[in-house]
């Protein structure tokens, strides 16, 4: 192939989606659009509201076509080259730095808590020095994240990238912040 041979590919990993262009020959990966990687949510006690929180947001997040994923594959593979445990990735400055070189530009991380009948779940958004950019907690309806409040997710993580708003897309593609970020 030819070194300025942009090569375009779309590539199915543990159902995540990439988009990514790579310049072939220079082993160089770079991002056409805000790239996103979403950690492994925490689950205290929800039996799995946190996987399908975390699908629904990533879903959301691939039919709204503004950013793109880093899969969490990638980020255990740069991980486990640096000889970082994967239950290490739980520390937000480990995770930061990972996916920073895999080359996110924002982190989303989340955590769902079971409170006697009350599921609740929390969703950070961090730029990629780690630094807290956005924050939203609330209480699961059934103990699962809706399919509009993903969508909702996935505006407020797409504006925090810095993707451009997708057509149609009115003010409630976003979610009012909840807590101030600290300084």
């Amino acid at each position: 192939m030819n070194q300025g041979l942009r090569l375009t590919c779309r590539a199915l990993k543990l159902g995540t989606w990439i988009a990514a262009s790579a310049i072939a020959g220079t082993g160089a990966v770079g991002l056409a659009r805000p790239a996103v990687a979403v950690a492994t949510f925490a689950d205290d006690g929800t039996y799995g509201a946190a996987d399908k929180a975390r699908a629904r947001i990533v879903n959301a997040l691939l039919d709204a076509d503004q950013i793109d994923l880093v899969p969490l594959s990638r980020i255990k593979a740069l991980a486990a080259a640096r000889r970082i445990k994967e239950r290490d990735l739980a520390r937000m400055s480990l995770f930061a730095r990972v996916a920073k070189e895999a080359g996110a530009q924002v982190l989303v991380t989340g955590r769902a808590e079971q409170s006697g009948r009350e599921a609740r779940l929390a969703v950070k958004i961090f730029d990629a020095s780690g630094a807290e950019v956005w924050a939203k907690d609330l209480a699961l309806e059934g103990g699962e994240l809706s399919a509009a409040l993903a969508k909702k997710f996935a505006g407020a993580i797409a504006a925090a990238a810095g993707a451009a708003p997708s057509p149609g897309a009115g003010s409630d593609a976003r979610l009012e912040r909840s807590e101030p970020a600290p300084p």
